[in-house]
């Protein structure tokens, strides 16, 4: 069973690196251009180390640390190449409720992701 902790460890970490680590390029480029989606992963992917080094002894378990990392830095890219574009869209049409119905969706797709891998591996 997963642990208050995790899941506050998870969160926490998630947020710092999905919302406060990301900068305004990154935000408004990831959207259109790669690169920036690129960039925001991988500023997201040191995010994810930080769940890894406080969740797990990784000496001992260097191969479910690297699964994680690798299996939610992926999902995480292919989640917001979908949904950037689709928020991007809304917030362009001033349809602001459809836009944070995206964002909303965006966050549950990132936590069910992030959750159910630390389950899963470990």
């Amino acid at each position: 069973m997963i642990s208050l902790y995790s899941i506050s460890t998870i969160l926490i970490c998630h947020w710092l690196a999905d919302f406060f680590f990301q900068t305004d390029e990154m935000a408004k480029g990831k959207s259109s251009d790669n690169k920036w989606l690129s960039a925001h992963v991988g500023v997201y992917s040191c995010g994810l180390l930080a769940v890894i080094l406080l969740n797990y002894n990784v000496w001992e378990h260097a191969g479910i640390a690297v699964a994680y990392l690798a299996i939610n830095a992926v999902a995480h890219f292919f989640t917001d190449w979908v949904t950037s574009r689709a928020s991007s869209s809304m917030w362009k049409d001033n349809r602001i409720h459809d836009f944070f119905t995206i964002i909303g969706f965006d966050q549950t797709l990132h936590y069910l992701t992030l959750i159910g891998t630390f389950i899963w591996l470990s």
